[in-house]
């Protein structure tokens, strides 16, 4: 009796180092042992860790499904695991894998498709945009740019269109992700993270307005504040804005490119966009402006600058006085030989 309990102890602790010596083979040793080889792998969303251990296994990036299993299970790191389109090492081990399919930051990871909304463009730039990217149909795309009651819906304020609202930023997207679907999910989701202290304001809407001209008219991050400012000042004492920016909306409107200069002709061209001829705020944002041309205008920077005029590289040059303007202007454009 003696003899067999400890043959049964024996068996059981050969067991245990068996099972250990497995389990340390499975989650510590790449099962190919090759740095030079990457496997492309498609996690689809939605799908179980017993099919991505499938998965893996046919790769033959993990000796056994079941090892994978286990540990996400008890390290519960199964429910962590994002879907899209990995490129995995061929020398890395099991736990490496689920690290990177958890903890992935590289161009190529949740979804396989890309796009990038670059900060201030317009619903006519963007249109164009998804329509390259094969997101939605024309039609689609221009309901929804201006369904009101959607917008409401997303956004809990009741707007025109979703000028301003589309979210600058890379997003990876699923695919057969519907446009509405692509926009819910990504660009006024993160529209409504970056603006979540402020969408309630009953002033947001002409801070959103204002900041959208400030994109347009800075020529850097360092400049927005002094822009924002002179914009500020002009409101202050009920003077036209002035702005190329919003002007070249009336154009994108009507499907033509901007011209690089305004005539006289242009400036009598009637439309609520032309800021030359009417105060105040244009009655929508003029692009989707980036979260720090919102925070230059929140910040309320106080200068006595009136004017501005572009020096073509990259950087305003600032007037109290529209003489001061003029002079600077006569001279900047004599040096350089600007007509």
């Amino acid at each position: 009796m003696k003899i067999t309990f400890k043959k049964a102890l024996i068996v059981i602790f050969l067991g245990l180092i068996i099972f250990g010596f497995m389990g340390y083979k499975a989650l510590m040793i790449p099962n190919l042992q090759d740095e030079s080889t990457t496997i492309t792998i498609n996690i689809p969303s939605g799908a179980s860790s017993i099919s991505i251990a499938e998965k893996l296994t046919r790769a033959n990036l993990i000796s056994n499904a079941n090892w994978f299993r286990i540990y996400t299970l008890i390290t519960k790191k199964d429910r962590e695991i994002k879907s899209g389109v990995y490129k995995i090492k061929g020398d890395w081990n099991l736990i490496e894998i689920v690290e990177y399919l958890i903890n992935n930051n590289q161009e190529v990871y949740h979804h396989p498709n890309k796009i990038t909304i670059p900060e201030g463009l317009t619903l006519e730039e963007l249109e164009k945009k998804f329509l390259d990217n094969k997101l939605g149909t024309k039609k689609e795309i221009i309901k929804l740019f201006y369904d009101q009651a959607f917008i409401k819906e997303q956004l809990g304020i009741k707007v025109y269109s979703l000028e301003g609202f589309i979210y600058p930023s890379t997003y990876f997207y699923e695919d057969d992700l519907s446009f509405k679907e692509f926009l819910i999910k990504y660009p006024l989701t993160e529209f409504k993270k970056a603006y979540s202290d402020f969408i309630s304001d009953p002033s947001f809407y002409k801070q959103l307005i204002l900041a959208s001209i400030v994109e347009k008219e800075s020529g850097s991050s360092q400049e927005k504040p002094i822009v924002a400012s002179v914009f500020n000042n002009r409101l202050t004492k009920q003077m036209p804005l002035q702005s190329c920016a919003t002007h070249n909306k009336i154009f994108f409107q009507r499907g033509q490119k901007p011209p690089k200069q305004l005539l006289n002709i242009h400036l009598e061209i009637d439309s609520p966009y032309n800021t030359y001829k009417n105060s105040g705020l244009p009655p929508t944002p003029i692009c989707s402006p980036s979260k720090d041309s919102f925070d230059a205008v929140l910040a309320n920077h106080k200068t006595d600058y009136l004017y501005f005029f572009a020096d073509f590289q990259g950087n305003n040059v600032f007037s109290k006085t529209y003489n001061e303007h003029n002079s600077k202007k006569k001279s900047y454009w004599t040096n350089n030989k600007i007509r």
